[in-house]
């Protein structure tokens, strides 16, 4: 059932809304905008608020205007037991409110107020939606396709993005949308480094000192890259940012920018980690001692577990034709002629599996190949 909260100073008016709306609706009931907006803060599933306008402290609004600034697709509607214009026009313009409605009303007018006001919600989070499944396919997309042009760096940014997901998805943060595309891009400067200085850098070969130099610029070329995109100018503060250590950092409480910075710096250091070798138990010791100076030791913590995600992968040995979206490459995947396709680490995605297979048919591909997949999808034979 949909949930919905009603703000209102009056304890007879809050179990009569209980009563008569209990079997439709998810209902929550405050007393005080203070602990309205407290219910709305723990509570992510309200999708419609009623707010008296007489309230003591904070009236209604100030309440609404706080509740648009907090989220501002819940849907609004104020109550008040007088008629009164001007106060109406200042909770539209303030408040952005649905509907303005005046004491007393019917229970029959106001639950299709209620279902007007939950269609509105509906429609206003189902286009924000579909606008980010949009704008999130069509950056894969590019990402994929750069993943099959510059395989180590783009490769590189796949097996980074799940460090990423895996670190949200145990942080209680909001809008995580952002890190995951910051996640997606955070190698995208990569772009102006010679193919030779980035397959040097993935193994682990020393740069000279010129070589370092056009690597440390790749987070600013990304921030100007990345910037250009309306409203993507937080991600690309997070991209600018990723290799800032954390003892940089002066304010206790970080924003969405310096906690996306954090989680790209924790990220992209653990898989090049990963990629030279480290055991996961010198990994886990390393991360630990290096908190509070070079990471975020809240984030960090969320890591503890990640070597034990990964434990669930089986290990298999495959040719080109046994290969399943889904899977993950467990070594680099070479051409007959011994050029790089892919990385160590990359997803095989409906975008990577045409490729491999195209290649074997017309060029040739050296196999078996080791991978790595979840037991739930088993097949071919586990390595020894």
């Amino acid at each position: 059932m949909p949930t919905i909260l009603i703000v209102d100073d009056d304890e007879n008016l809050l179990l009569s809304f209980e009563r008569n709306f209990r079997r439709s609706y998810t209902v929550l009931t405050a007393m005080s905008g203070k602990e309205g907006l407290q219910k709305i803060t723990d509570n992510k599933k309200i999708a419609l608020v009623i707010s008296d306008m007489n309230m003591p402290e904070m009236d209604g609004i100030e309440f609404l205007s706080r509740v648009k600034k907090v989220n501002p697709t819940i849907t609004r509607i104020m109550l008040t037991g007088k008629a009164d214009l001007n106060v109406a026009i200042q909770a539209v313009n303030e408040g952005s409110i649905f509907r303005f409605l005046t004491k007393p009303t019917t229970p029959e007018m106001l639950e299709r107020i209620i279902n007007d006001g939950l269609e509105q919600y509906r429609l206003i989070n189902s286009e924000k939606v579909l606008l980010s499944q949009t704008l999130n396919g069509s950056l894969d997309i590019i990402n994929e396709v750069l993943g099959l042009t510059n395989p180590v760096a783009f490769g590189r940014s796949s097996r980074i993005k799940k460090i990423v997901t895996h670190i949200i998805s145990k942080s209680d943060l909001e809008n995580t949308w952002q890190y995951d595309l910051a996640a997606t891009f955070c190698l995208i400067g990569y772009i102006s480094i010679p193919q030779p200085i980035q397959e040097k850098i993935y193994k682990d070969i020393e740069l000279d000192k010129a070589e370092k130099e056009l690597v440390s610029k790749t987070p600013q070329i990304a921030f100007d890259l990345i910037k250009r995109i309306p409203r993507f100018e937080p991600i690309a503060e997070m991209i600018l940012n990723q290799n800032k250590p954390f003892h940089q950092y002066k304010n206790a409480v970080q924003d969405p920018v310096s906690i996306g910075a954090q989680i790209l710096k924790l990220a992209i250091d653990l898989d090049g980690l990963i990629t030279s070798g480290w055991q996961s138990d010198e990994i886990k010791l390393k991360m630990i001692n290096d908190a509070e100076h070079n990471y975020n030791p809240h984030l960090t913590v969320t890591l503890l577990d990640y070597f034990v995600d990964i434990d669930y992968y089986e290990h298999l040995v495959l040719n080109v034709a046994e290969l399943k979206i889904g899977m993950i490459l467990d070594q680099d995947v070479f051409s007959s002629a011994g050029a790089l396709l892919l990385v160590k680490g990359q997803e095989i995605t409906d975008t990577v599996l045409p490729r491999i297979i195209n290649f074997q048919h017309y060029v040739g591909v050296l196999q078996p190949i080791r991978i790595l997949n979840l037991p739930e999808a088993k097949t071919g034979v586990p390595t020894a």
